[in-house]
C-alpha cells in the first residue's frame, strides 16, 4: 500500500559540465521522502571526446556545499567530486502549484567555470547546477512533455535556460543572461524569443533510453515502489554546438538539453 500523496517530497539537484573537446560530464543527487520511505540517490553519466558513455548510480546522494561564489558535490560511492564556481543563479520559479502539489525550480549557477574529477580523471570546462524541489508525484504531472536545456558560451558571458512543458498545462520559461524570464519557442532546431536565438548547429546524443532502466541501473528494484506508467518515461538527451545571436552579436558554445515524455496508464 502506497503511502499518501501528500506526504511525497523530492529533492533532486542537476550538475553538468562539458569540456572544450565535448567530453560531458553530469551528475545526480536526489533525497525522497514519501510517508515511512526514506532514499537517497545518485548518478552519475560521462561521455568521453571519442562518444564512451558510462553511467553510475549509488545509493546515497553525496556530500553537498557551497553558496554564492561555489558549490562543491562529491560522492565517494560514484568516484566522482567537483566544484561549480562563479556563474549566475536564477531566482527560483514555481513550475506546478496545483492541489497534488508543486514544483519549484531554482538555477544555482547558469555559468560556472567547473573542475571535476570522476574515476581518477580530470576534466574541466563550463557547467550548470540546478535544484529541483517536489511536492506533487512524478505520475500525477499535469504535462505529458518537458523540453528542457541550458546553453553557456565558451567564454561564459553568455547563457541561456529554458523549460517547456506540454501537455494538459502548457508553459515555457526562457532566460537569457538574466534572471527576468521571456516567453519564446522551443524546438529541435533550437530556441526563439524577442531579442535572442539559440541555433543548435551540430548535436551528439548523450542519452535515448527509458529512464527507469538507465538511471536506476542495478538499483532498478526500487521501481516497484513507482506506478507502472512511470516505468516507460523516455529521454533523450543531448550535447549541442550552438551559436547565440543577441541584438547584433553573436557567440559560439554548447549546450546540453533534452527532450522527456511520460507515457499515460492506458495509453
Amino acid at each position: 500500500m502506497r503511502a499518501p500523496l501528500a506526504d511525497f517530497r523530492l529533492e533532486k539537484w542537476y550538475f553538468d559540465c562539458v569540456s572544450s573537446d565535448g567530453a560531458v560530464f553530469i551528475g545526480y543527487a536526489a533525497r525522497l521522502k514519501w510517508g515511512p520511505v526514506r532514499l537517497s540517490y545518485g548518478a552519475t553519466i560521462t561521455k568521453s571526446k571519442d562518444g564512451r558513455l558510462s553511467q553510475r548510480q549509488s545509493p546515497s546522494c553525496g556530500r553537498l556545499s557551497g553558496g554564492r561564489e561555489s558549490i562543491t558535490w562529491c560522492n565517494d560511492g560514484l568516484k566522482a567530486s567537483g566544484e561549480w564556481t562563479g556563474g549566475e543563479p536564477i531566482a527560483r520559479t514555481i513550475v506546478v502549484d496545483e492541489p497534488s502539489g508543486r514544483i519549484e525550480w531554482q538555477c544555482l549557477s547558469a555559468n560556472a567555470a567547473v573542475d571535476v574529477r570522476t574515476d581518477g580523471r580530470a576534466m574541466t570546462g563550463t557547467g550548470y547546477v540546478e535544484k529541483l524541489s517536489m511536492t506533487i508525484p512524478p505520475w500525477k504531472l499535469p504535462f505529458t512533455e518537458l523540453r528542457w536545456g541550458r546553453f553557456i558560451s565558451d567564454d561564459r558571458n553568455d547563457y541561456l535556460v529554458w523549460i517547456d512543458l506540454r501537455g494538459r498545462t502548457q508553459r515555457n520559461w526562457i532566460w537569457v543572461n538574466s534572471g527576468e524570464a521571456l516567453a519564446g519557442t522551443v524546438d529541435g532546431d533550437g530556441v526563439r524569443t524577442d531579442g535572442a536565438e539559440l541555433v543548435f548547429e551540430s548535436s551528439q546524443p548523450v542519452r535515448a533510453e527509458n529512464i527507469a532502466r538507465t538511471l536506476l541501473g542495478r538499483l532498478e528494484f526500487l521501481k516497484r515502489l513507482l506506478p507502472e506508467s512511470l516505468w516507460a518515461v523516455r529521454e533523450d538527451k543531448r550535447v549541442s554546438s550552438c551559436s547565440l545571436r543577441t541584438e547584433g552579436s553573436e557567440s559560439r558554445g554548447s549546450s546540453i538539453n533534452e527532450v522527456v515524455r511520460w507515457r499515460r496508464a492506458g495509453a
